[in-house]
Formats: structure tokens, sequence, C-alpha cells
């Protein structure tokens, strides 16, 4: 009788056993599947909105040269190269969400102090704190949005959820940037004291995710954390192969409105119609993100090599023609975008373990922007002394170079 009972009594343990880790595992998968939808809210706000189609005629309304304004990226880039790999090596130590709350608020005020700029001492400081907010935020967000969908077991989507994600997004940035022009002839601080409440939005509701249960444990030494997640690069051709491939496309990618908008200046068009000109772009951008799955699946391992050879061309027809028939062009160069990064960003997640992933992936936004700073001088410095048209024909020959590279994933270099 009484073994009967206890037999009972384990029976019912295994079953409350069970319900309690039914009801865990479908809590956390309820959190998981918030972070998603919240996701996709964050993602709306953040970007530079406004500022990304008036922010070098701002600069240069207060003043600033165009070597200047280019420093930025120079600063930051310098800058994000001492942030990046510390902020992500702390966002796998004290979790994903803070680091984009200090993240955020660090960018919002740093948009507040170039509002107030009359100096190049406040570039600096601006740029310093672009830096460090985006160093915070980079990895960490990307991070939460993969482990997320890992822990409902379904991150073979992230790259099809990033595409949706990029897709909405940038119909959202079409929107708002119609009006970037207008606002900026209304009053030249407008778009960027609009663009600064929207983060203030976004901080808001990055609050409300739930972070991903860290994985680090915080009592092993940053030393030895950093040498593992090093060896992780060292051990993995596929993965340097790739640090490589997303840093020439930093070069390539991140210019693109700065030049876009002195070659819009540059063949006299009104500047009220730069942000008609971006909507155009945005909706271009937003339409082909979504399909763009699509077009990697015509194009294959030739995807990358392929709509990169498009923007070389594009960047010469441009430089070429000298007039609107060039903004039509470069219009194409929106499809190679929204085709590459999503393909770059689930390539790049792939090949991390969940251990390291903010730390590595902010080794690889480190690689891209100090890239991305050591070339753009030169840009700047190309455009003012042989003008913008120039510089694009040389910036597509040179990107038929890097075609050559993305060629090697095909014979092995780039495959672990």
């Amino acid at each position: 009788m009484l073994g009967l009972a206890f037999a009972n009594l384990n029976i019912f343990y295994k079953k409350s056993l069970h319900l309690y880790f039914f009801i865990t595992t479908l809590g956390g998968g309820i959190y998981m599947e918030k972070n998603i939808k919240l996701f996709k809210l964050y993602s709306l706000l953040t970007g530079k909105f406004f500022v990304g189609t008036t922010q070098v005629l701002f600069l240069k309304f207060k003043g600033f040269s165009f070597t200047e304004i280019m420093l930025i990226s120079t600063i930051t880039g310098i800058c994000s190269l001492v942030f990046e790999i510390p902020s992500g090596m702390l966002a796998d130590r004290i979790g994903y969400k803070k680091c984009i709350n200090y993240g955020l608020l660090i960018t919002i005020i740093a948009n507040i102090i170039i509002i107030f700029a009359d100096n190049f001492i406040y570039i600096v400081f601006y740029s310093v704190l672009t830096a460090l907010g985006s160093s915070a935020i980079s990895g960490a967000d990307y991070a939460l949005l993969y482990e997320s969908l890992n822990k409902v077991g379904h991150s073979e989507l992230f790259k099809d959820t990033i595409r949706k994600i990029n897709s909405i997004k940038m119909y959202f940035v079409a929107v708002v940037t119609i009006f970037s022009g207008v606002l900026y002839k209304v009053n030249e601080y407008l778009p960027f004291v609009c663009t600064t409440v929207i983060y203030i939005l976004a901080f808001v509701v990055s609050i409300m995710f739930t972070d991903v249960k860290k994985t680090v444990n915080e009592e092993q030494k940053l030393i030895n954390y950093f040498k593992l997640s090093m060896s992780a690069i060292k051990d993995n051709k596929r993965l340097r192969w790739l640090f490589v491939a997303g840093a020439l496309f930093a070069v390539l990618f991140l210019n693109q409105n700065i030049l876009l908008q002195q070659y819009m200046d540059d063949i006299g068009l009104n500047v009220a119609l730069f942000g008609v000109i971006f909507f155009i772009y945005n909706l271009i951008t937003a339409f082909v993100s979504k399909r763009s799955g699509k077009l990697e699946g015509i194009f294959g391992k030739h995807t990358k090599s392929i709509f990169t050879l498009l923007i070389a061309v594009c960047f010469v027809v441009a430089g070429i023609c000298r007039n609107y028939i060039g903004i039509v062009f470069l219009s194409l160069c929106r499809i190679s975008i929204a085709t590459i990064n999503p393909i770059m960003d689930a390539e790049v997640n792939e090949q991390i373990d969940s251990a390291h992933r903010a730390t590595l992936l902010s080794c690889y936004n480190a690689l891209s922007t100090v890239a991305d700073s050591v070339v753009s001088p030169f840009i700047g410095i190309t455009i003012e002394e042989l003008g913008i048209f120039s510089t694009y024909i040389i910036m597509g020959l040179a990107s038929i170079f890097f075609v050559f590279y993305l060629l090697t994933e095909k014979f092995g270099i780039g495959k672990n």
C-alpha cells in the first residue's frame, strides 16, 4: 500500500515537473515572440531619417568644410575601434537589452550636441558619442533578434526576418524623408530636432525588450574571454573572409547618401527636391528588401558579386552623365544594398556561436567602420580636388577589384 502511494506520488511529481517546464518554456517563447514584434518597431525608430538627406547641408550651413564633415566618419571610426569590441563583450556579459538602452541614450545626447555646434570641437564630441552609442547598440540588437528567434526554434528565419524588417523600415523612412527637404527649408535645425525626438521614442521601446539569458559567466576574466573570441576568428577562414567583405561593402554603402547629396547639389537640383529623390530611393530599397530572397534564389552564390558589379557600373555611368540620368542610375545601387545586406548579416551570424555573438558582431562592425573611416577622408579630398563626378568614376573602377575578391568565394577561399 505504501509502495503504491509512493508510486502515485512519483507520477504526480513527474507530471508536475513536465507541466512546470511546459509553462516556463511557453512563457519564454511568449517573451521572445514579444521581442521579435518590438524589434520591428525599434528598427523603424532607429535611423538618421530627416538628417540622412540634409546632414551635409546642415553642417555646411554651420560653416564646416566638406573635409571637416568627412572627418566625422574618421573620428567615429577611430573611436569605434576603441569602443566596439569592449561594448560587445559587455553585451555578452550584462545582457543585450542594457547595451541597447545605454547606446540610445548616448545617441540622443550626441544629436543634441550637434544641434548647438558652432566650432570643430563640437564635431569631435558628436563623433565620439556617436561612436560610443552605435558601438553599444551594434552587435547587441541583432544578437537579441537572432537569439530570440533561436529560443523559439526559428533561427533559420533570421535572414527573412531582416528582409521584412528592412522593407518595412525603408517604407517608413521613405515617408519620413520626403519631408526632410521641406523641413530644412522651413528651419535648418528642424531635421535634427525631429530625429532626436524619434530616437527618444526608440529608447522607450527598447526598455520593453525582454533580455535573452546570458550565456557568459560574468566571473570569467575579460582577457580570457577576449582570447576565446579572437580564436573563433582565427580558426574560422569563412568568418575572416566575411569580415573583409563586410568592410569593403561598408566603404561602398555608408557613403552613398553623402555622395548623392553632393551630386544633386552639383547638378543644380533644388534642395526641396532632395527629400523627394530620397523618398523614391527608399521606396526602391523597401520594395526590393522584401523580395531580395527571390533575387538570391535566381543568382545563387554569385548574388554578391553580380550586385557589386551593378554598383560599379552605376557609379561610372553617373560620373560620365553628370545630369539627372545619373540620379536614375544611382537609384539602382539601392537594389544592390537591399539584396546584399541581409545575406551578409545572416552569413556572419551563422558562423558565430551564442556565447560570443555580440562580441564577434562588434568586431565585424568595428572593422567595417574603421575601413570606412580610413577611406572617407580620401573621398572628401577627391571630391574637393577633382569634383564629385570624377570621384564616382574612380570609386566605380575601384569597385571592380572588389568584385574579383568576391569571386574568390567560388574557389573555396571564402569557405570554412
